[in-house]
C-alpha cells in the first residue's frame, strides 16, 4: 500500500483521493449555497463541477445527491418557491438523469402548483423509471410474486375449504366407520378427526391442511375438481422452499455494499463506495471477484500502486484474466513503464474480441510514449478498424492521454452476488424450519400423491360424489345482494367449480393489492405514497361487482 494511506473500513484511502473525495461534500454545499442564496447560474456552476469531479472517478452519476435535490425541490415548493423549486428539480434530473424520486417530486410540485393531471403524469413516469433500476425492479418484482403467491395460497384455501363444506361430512361419516370397527366409538370419533387435522401443526400449516384435505376428498370429488386439486398440489408443493429461495436471494440483493457495487457498474457514485468496498472484501476475503472490484476502485481513485499490487495477485490466481491484464497494464503505464504496459497489453492476446480496440489503443499509447511512432500508427489504425466510434470518443475524452482501463471487477457482479449466496447457506443454522423448506416440502407433496392414489381405489364404487354445494347455502332463497357480494358461493351452488375458483382469486387479488409491498417495502429516496394503488384497487372493485351483478342479475 501506498505510504500515507488511511484504512477506512478496510479500504485504504490516500490524502490525494480523500481530497478529490471531499472536493465532492465541497461542490454539493455550494450547489445548496448557491440555490438558498437564490443564484441559478452559481448553482448550474456547481453541478457542472460535481459531474467534472465524478467523471474523474470514471463515474457519470450522483444518485444520493440526485435524491437530495429531490426532497429539496419538494421543501420549496411546500413554502411556495416553485422557481427554485424547479432549479433543484433541475438539478436532480442533471445528478442522475431517469431517476425516479425526481419524478415524484416533480409530481409533488405539480400537484401543489395545482397542475393534477401534469402530477399523475409525473408519478406515473417515476413508476416507469423505478423499473429500469435494478434494485427497484427487483424489489417491485418481488412484491409482485409475493402478492401472487399469497393469492394463489388464500384461494387454494378457499377453495378447498367450499370442498369440504360440500363433502366434509360424507368424508367424516367413512372415517368414522372405517375406525369404529376395531376401536370404541367415542375413540374413533377422536382419531378421525385428528386424522383431518394434524397437517395444520407442520410449517405453513394452514397451506399444508388445504393439501392434505384436498388428498382426502379425491375420491368424493368429480373429473374437473380433480384437475383442480393437482393444480393446488403442484402449486402449494412447492411454495415453501420457493418462499425459502427468494428470501435468501431478497437477503443478498438488500446487502449494502452489493448494491453499492450494481450502481457503481452503472456509473453511479454513491457516497458510501469507500465504506462498502471494505466490508464487501472483509465479508468475502478470499474472492478474486472482488478483488478485481476494489483494484478498479483504487485505479480510479487514481491509487495505481495499491491497484498494481492486487492485479498481480488476481493474475497468480487466474491466469487468464484479460481485464485484469489490461488493467495492470494501465497501471504500469501510470507510473512511465511503457514496455512492462505494453507487456501486459500484447499479453491480453485476441481472447475477448469485445477488448481488442481497447488494446490496440492502449498500445498505441504506450508505443508513442517511447517513439515508436510506426508502431504507434499501426496500432491506432487496428483500434479504429475494431470501433471508430470508441476510439474517437477516447480521444475526445478528458483520458485521451492515458491508456483506458476496462473495469473488469464491475463486470463480476453477479458471481460476487453467487459467492455471497453462498457464503450466507453455508452460515445458516441447520434447523428443523430451513430442513422443512429446503428439502422436505416436496417430498410430503409425493406422499400425499400417493395417499390421494389409495384414497381414490379404496372409495371406487361408493357412488357418493356430490357435484356441489347443496342447493341452498343458507335457508331460504339466495337475494342477489348474497351472491354478488359472496364471490364463489353462487357459482359453486351450481357445481361450476372453474368459475367459482376464478371467482375467488380476482376478489382476493384486489382485497390483498393494498398490502403487497408489506413484506418488502421499495427503499425510496422519496416517497410516492400508495395512493395509485388505491385507484387501482377501487377501479377494480367497481369493475368487478359491476361484472358480476350483471352475471347474477342475467340468471
Amino acid at each position: 500500500m501506498a505510504g500515507g494511506a488511511e484504512d477506512l473500513e478496510g479500504f485504504a484511502v490516500d490524502p490525494a483521493s480523500r481530497a478529490l473525495l471531499a472536493r465532492l461534500q465541497n461542490g454539493w454545499i455550494e450547489w445548496l449555497t448557491a440555490v438558498n442564496g437564490g443564484e441559478p447560474e452559481a448553482a448550474s456552476t456547481a453541478v457542472d463541477g460535481l459531474l467534472a469531479h465524478t467523471r474523474e472517478l470514471g463515474m457519470e452519476r450522483l444518485p444520493d445527491l440526485a435524491v437530495g435535490a429531490a426532497i429539496l425541490a419538494v421543501e420549496l415548493a411546500r413554502e411556495g418557491d416553485f422557481e427554485r423549486s424547479g432549479w433543484a428539480l433541475a438539478a436532480a434530473e442533471r445528478l442522475d438523469p431517469g431517476r425516479p424520486e425526481a419524478a415524484f417530486a416533480r409530481a409533488e410540485a405539480e400537484r401543489l402548483r395545482g397542475a393534477r393531471l401534469a402530477a399523475v403524469v409525473a408519478r406515473l413516469e417515476g413508476y416507469l423509471r423505478a423499473l429500469r433500476l435494478p434494485l427497484e425492479r427487483f424489489i417491485l418484482l418481488h412484491d409482485l410474486a409475493l402478492w401472487l403467491a399469497t393469492v394463489l395460497a388464500l384461494t387454494a384455501v378457499v377453495f378447498v375449504a367450499l370442498q369440504m363444506a360440500t363433502k366434509g361430512a360424507l368424508l367424516y361419516r367413512d372415517l368414522v366407520a372405517a375406525l369404529i370397527r376395531y376401536l370404541p366409538t367415542p375413540l374413533s370419533h377422536a382419531l378421525a378427526l385428528v386424522a383431518l387435522a394434524w397437517p395444520i401443526l407442520l410449517p405453513s400449516g394452514l397451506l399444508w391442511l388445504a393439501i392434505y384435505w384436498s388428498v382426502l376428498l379425491w375420491g368424493y370429488a368429480g373429473r374437473l375438481e380433480r384437475i383442480l386439486f393437482v393444480a393446488v398440489w403442484i402449486a402449494l408443493g412447492g411454495l415453501p422452499a420457493a418462499v425459502s429461495e427468494q428470501a435468501r436471494r431478497v437477503e443478498v440483493e438488500l446487502f449494502g455494499p452489493l448494491q453499492t457495487i450494481v450502481d457503481a457498474s452503472a456509473g453511479r457514485l454513491d457516497g458510501d463506495l469507500v465504506t462498502d468496498l471494505g466490508i464487501l472484501r472483509a465479508q468475502l476475503p478470499e474472492s478474486v471477484a472482488v478483488k478485481q472490484l476494489v483494484a478498479d476502485a483504487h485505479r480510479k481513485l487514481g491509487q495505481w500502486d495499491q491497484a498494481r499490487d492486487l492485479y498481480q495477485e488476481i493474475l497468480e490466481s487466474e491466469p487468464g484474466n484479460v481485464t485484469a491484464t489490461i488493467d495492470l497494464g494501465t497501471c504500469f503505464f501510470h507510473a512511465g513503464q511503457f514496455q512492462r504496459a505494453i507487456d501486459q497489453f500484447q499479453a491480453a492476446g485476441a481472447t475477448r474480441q469485445d477488448l481488442q480496440a481497447a488494446v490496440q489503443f492502449n498500445l498505441s499509447k504506450a508505443h508513442s510514449e517511447l517513439y515508436r511512432f510506426d508502431e504507434s500508427e499501426s496500432a491506432l489504425r487496428a483500434a479504429r478498424r475494431l470501433d471508430s466510434d470508441r476510439v474517437n470518443a477516447w480521444m475526445r475524452a478528458e483520458t485521451g492521454e492515458r491508456a483506458v482501463a476496462v473495469d473488469g471487477g464491475l463486470e463480476r457482479v453477479g458471481e460476487i452476488r453467487a459467492e455471497l449466496r453462498a457464503e450466507w447457506r453455508r452460515g445458516e443454522a441447520a434447523t428443523w424450519t430451513t430442513l422443512w423448506r429446503r428439502t422436505l416440502s416436496m417430498p410430503l407433496a409425493l406422499v400425499f400423491v400417493l395417499i390421494a392414489v389409495g384414497v381414490h381405489v379404496a372409495s371406487r364404487g361408493s357412488g357418493n360424489r356430490p357435484a356441489g354445494l347443496p342447493d341452498r347455502w343458507w335457508p331460504g332463497r339466495a337475494d342477489l345482494v348474497r351472491r354478488v357480494l359472496l364471490p364463489g358461493f353462487s357459482e359453486a351452488e351450481r357445481g361450476l367449480w372453474g368459475r367459482a375458483l376464478g371467482a375467488v382469486a380476482a376478489a382476493l387479488a384486489l382485497a390483498t393489492l393494498p398490502a403487497a409491498a408489506i413484506g418488502l417495502p421499495v427503499p425510496w429516496g422519496l416517497d410516492p405514497g400508495s395512493g395509485l394503488v388505491w385507484v387501482v384497487v377501487a377501479v377494480g372493485a367497481a369493475i368487478y361487482l359491476l361484472l358480476r351483478l350483471r352475471v347474477e342479475s342475467g340468471r
